[in-house]
């Protein structure tokens, strides 16, 4: 071996042999492990497939071990869990719809009532969810379900708060179960392990925490959703709103005001052979930035809204002013997926991204087509109010100053009939109700413009 190395490191004039020969194995040992790890990870999707195709029932039962973590099991409420879910499974002439189901979940029950059950219900093929991430956000949630409930029609809510949070949503959501189906998580639920010790880290540290958590819930969200038969699926912030794209839609504004508006469009898009980018189970869509400091006159802030509401609370009605779209800054795409058409096997990461949850997800920076998400910065009071992980990086008053002066975009009042519509589907005094804690915050700005 010796005089092979020799001879092959004199042939090519290499000065060192020795290193050549230690190169040389290092090489085989890494092609070696290469090939190992790929016939196993071969092996393994193999296993995974059969077993994950072979029924119904062990599809279902693909969701479930993601919920229950071993540290925690409690053999009463597995028992009293697993006959549940046998009852779902024999009852072959049930939807998911149609039953009232406990999922076991860290030791506690999660309950949703049938969705037929719900006021204004609509057929579950019409029904949106949607999993939801919340932090200190109350003064923004009611309106981001009002609009939601009535323009997709969001009909299921799987909400997972963040534990450093100082206000908690359940009166808003409280005030919504008896329209929707509303599921409560906590980190032990998605299997997080929160680590209060990365509060003192830096910047990235915490960032690279909010964004492992992100991604587990998302993942987990997704399979609970599928596993109880639900479809369209959105992972939107509470700062952000699925509107229709008035470039692309010629009657927009006519459309927003009325209920389902997103899912009849959704229905006409597909069928239409040309939009390829629209046929698949997971839809990309493109995000506009809406000033925070470009205020409107108050005749253009109230027009068109019911006397009995502050118009000026409202980030749909009160914010008009958006960036060009083909302003970079806007950010990457997010995206809708109808869970019930995406096949186990691309569930299997415990992990979905958040711009492009699976691979099949078309690319994730489109800047067109009949839909589009209107991201609101709001204030500087109301962007800097949470105690974000990216504060100081990422989010700071630079950051939303340079945003806010994307106006280059124009004022657009497109989605403004939805408040109207809103109104008279629900009623006035049940409005009045559902939207009081509109815009209602406290204060976490200091002084100097720095957050606290």
């Amino acid at each position: 071996m010796r005089k092979t190395t020799i001879y092959i490191a004199e042939r090519y004039h290499l000065a060192n042999p020795s290193r050549f020969a230690v190169c040389s194995r290092l090489r085989l040992v890494t092609t070696i492990v290469t090939l190992f790890v790929y016939l196993l990870s071969r092996r393994t999707l193999l296993v995974y497939d059969v077993w994950a195709t072979f029924s119904t029932t062990h599809e279902a039962e693909l969701f479930l071990p993601a919920m229950a973590p071993a540290t925690s099991r409690n053999p009463d409420s597995e028992k009293r869990n697993q006959s549940q879910i046998e009852i779902l499974l024999d009852s072959s002439n049930l939807t998911v719809q149609e039953m009232s189901i406990d999922i076991n979940a860290n030791g506690k029950l999660i309950k949703f009532a049938p969705s037929s059950s719900k006021q204004f219900g609509v057929p579950p093929q019409d029904a949106f969810s949607a999993c939801l991430l919340v932090m200190d956000e109350n003064f923004r949630l009611s309106e981001w379900i009002a609009y939601h409930f009535f323009t997709l029609p969001l009909r299921t809510l799987v909400v997972l708060v963040d534990p450093r949070s100082r206000t908690s949503p359940k009166l808003i959501l409280d005030q919504w179960r008896e329209y929707m189906d509303i599921v409560e998580w906590t980190d032990g639920d998605i299997l997080f392990n929160y680590n209060s010790s990365l509060l003192k880290g830096t910047t990235r540290e915490k960032t690279k925490l909010h964004r492992t958590r992100q991604k587990l819930f998302y993942g987990s969200c997704t399979r609970y959703l599928k596993a109880t038969n639900r479809s369209w699926t959105t992972y939107f912030d509470v700062d952000e709103y699925l509107a229709i794209n008035e470039a692309d839609t010629f009657d927009s504004s006519e459309r927003i005001g009325q209920s389902g508006s997103i899912i009849r469009l959704l229905r006409e898009t597909k069928a239409k052979p040309r939009e390829r980018l629209y046929h698949g189970p997971c839809i990309t869509l493109p995000r506009r930035y809406f000033s925070g400091s470009k205020e409107s006159t108050v005749d253009m802030v109230f027009n068109r809204v019911p006397d009995f509401l502050n118009a000026s609370r409202f980030e749909t009605l009160r914010w008009r002013y958006r960036s060009d779209n083909t302003v970079t800054e806007n950010g990457a795409s997010k995206a809708i997926m109808d869970v019930s058409q995406i096949a186990w096997k691309e569930l299997r990461r415990q992990r979905l991204e958040v711009h492009r949850p699976i691979k099949s997800c078309p690319p994730n920076h489109v800047r067109s087509g009949p839909f589009s998400i209107h991201h609101y910065l709001g204030t500087w009071e109301a962007y800097s109010h949470r105690n974000d992980a990216r504060d100081g990086h990422h989010r700071n008053r630079t950051q939303w100053e340079l945003r806010s002066d994307q106006t280059s975009g124009g004022s657009t009042d497109q989605i403004r009939p939805w408040i109207a519509g809103f109104v008279q589907q629900v009623g006035k005094q049940r409005a009045a109700y559902l939207l009081e804690d509109v815009g209602i915050y406290q204060d976490r700005v200091s002084d100097d413009g720095n957050v606290k």
